[in-house]
């Protein structure tokens, strides 16, 4: 009988241990993680903080600069609830959504490429102008059309054209 209560007692005491601990999520996030936040940031974020992040003065999330130092958890929490008071409002993502926004937000600045910029400009110019006829769609400082992504002078995104189907981010 004593054999049977000691048993008991530790089934149950293990049981408890087990069942309070919490949630071990992966120590770190894959690339399809990335890839998920990175598409939730594009869906719910682009709009006020821009592709790059760096819409909100004293905010670069390409650079990892917040407004102060935030843990994860922080972020997933302001992510999820906004921020009272301010523009940042609060989204319907779930724990693990916002978690991948923000593991894509820490993953930006080890991504970020030199600013160094490769090229012709005078032939890229050229492009925008004749052939490429960009400025039907896209508008460098105040020339060209209102319709699609906004350039600023010299700016260049290799490889990167947002079709006309694509919904273009407001003109600032």
């Amino acid at each position: 009988m004593r054999t049977a209560s000691v048993l008991f007692v530790l089934t149950v005491g293990v049981a408890l241990a087990v069942g309070s601990r919490p949630v071990v999520f992966a120590q770190h996030e894959t690339a399809a993680d990335l890839l998920d936040g990175e598409r939730a940031y594009g869906a719910s974020c682009v709009t006020c903080h821009g592709p790059d992040g760096n819409l909100i003065a004293g905010i670069d999330f390409s650079r990892g600069q917040f407004r102060r130092q935030f843990s994860d958890d922080e972020l997933v929490r302001i992510i999820r609830t906004g921020i009272p008071n301010t523009p940042m409002p609060a989204t319907n993502m779930t724990v693990e959504q916002a978690s991948k926004v923000v593991a894509y937000l820490r993953s930006l600045p080890a991504t970020k490429k030199s600013s160094a910029v490769v090229g012709d400009a005078v032939r890229g110019k050229a492009v925008y102008d004749g052939k490429g006829n960009c400025a039907s769609c896209h508008r460098i400082e105040s020339a060209g059309s209102r319709v699609g992504l906004r350039r600023s002078a010299g700016a260049q995104v290799p490889g990167l054209h947002v079709p006309p189907t694509a919904s273009p981010l407001p003109i600032r």
